[in-house]
């Protein structure tokens, strides 16, 4: 098991890059993650104001984004992710977009490719 929260989440998807705005002030310049979220790249505090630039980012990559708003959570168990909390989560997949209310789980590997 493992908790992590902002960064702590970043860090287990593909790429890091999602920490939009945070500024590089120790010049990281690996930014590979734990690749542990099923391709997904992860994108905690979402709001609308972060929409365009997580659209950039898959552009950029081709990884799918797990947008999760400051009042939710994702428990990941193997393939599978489950909401927790007061808002939907959001899965973007290029131009498409699934909302995952909380209390459901969805299946990632629908999702990728």
């Amino acid at each position: 098991m493992f908790f992590g929260g902002s960064v702590g989440a970043i860090i287990l998807g593909e790429h890091i890059f999602t920490a939009v705005g945070d500024e590089n002030y120790v010049s990281v310049t690996d930014f590979e993650g734990f690749a542990s979220t099923h391709s997904y790249d992860f994108r905690p505090h979402y709001t609308e104001e972060h929409r365009d630039a997580v659209t950039k980012h898959i552009e950029e990559t081709g990884n799918p984004v797990m947008c999760c708003p400051e009042e939710s959570g994702v428990r990941l168990d193997a393939d599978e992710a489950t909401v927790i909390g007061e808002e939907p989560v959001i899965l973007r997949l290029g131009n498409q977009e699934i909302r995952v209310k909380p209390g459901s789980t969805v299946g990632l590997e629908r999702y990728t490719n």
